[in-house]
């Protein structure tokens, strides 16, 4: 059995992520990844199996949060409230509360609120020089389509960003954040 650090930050800096994920799943698709100190998660990399896990909320939860985080002796605190970490009933419900923002004469309607945030998005890199697409559109575009969506007025919405990503991982940084380390 090979021991392998997903928690490494070199094996994706400057390592062959993709080669140790083929590994995982031919020759190990159900993974415990130690950690420093103790204690590790488990890595699932076979999509039929996370498909099976995924629909086995008996068994498993998203409920308790889905980041890993190093003191996980506190619960996640969006653990439970928002979509992609309730299990069902209360994800059906809230998912179906949600669905009605995104029918298509809505999304119909945030066609030009898109793409001029794409648009100004992409202008600020061109203006820095640099662009990494992932952190400065990818990473920012799904935020502020949903700050349209709710009504939340323009100059909030990278403050909503950043209490998002905030929210979603103690990693995540905040467009400030990945400007200020270009």
């Amino acid at each position: 059995m090979t021991t392998i650090d997903l928690c490494d930050a070199s094996l994706f800096g400057s390592g062959d992520p993709h080669a140790v994920f083929a590994h995982l799943r031919r020759d190990q698709p159900l993974y415990w990844n130690p950690e420093l100190g103790g204690g590790g998660f488990w890595v699932v990399s076979r999509y039929a199996d996370v498909v099976a896990i995924y629909q086995d909320t008996a068994r498993f939860s998203s409920a308790s949060g889905t980041i890993l985080r190093p003191d996980r002796s506190f619960p996640d605190p969006a653990g439970g409230k928002m979509l992609v970490m309730t299990d069902p009933p209360r994800h059906r419900s809230l998912r179906r509360a949600l669905g009605r923002g995104f029918t298509p004469r809505v999304l119909e309607g945030l066609r030009r609120a898109m793409q001029d945030s794409t648009a100004a998005l992409v202008d600020q890199a061109i203006a820095r020089g640099t662009i990494d697409f992932a952190a400065d559109v990818a990473a920012v575009l799904p935020s502020e389509m949903i700050c349209a969506m709710m009504g939340v007025p323009r100059e909030d919405w990278e403050l909503m960003a950043s209490l998002t990503a905030t929210a979603l991982g103690p990693q995540a940084a905040s467009r400030e954040n990945a400007a200020e380390q270009q």
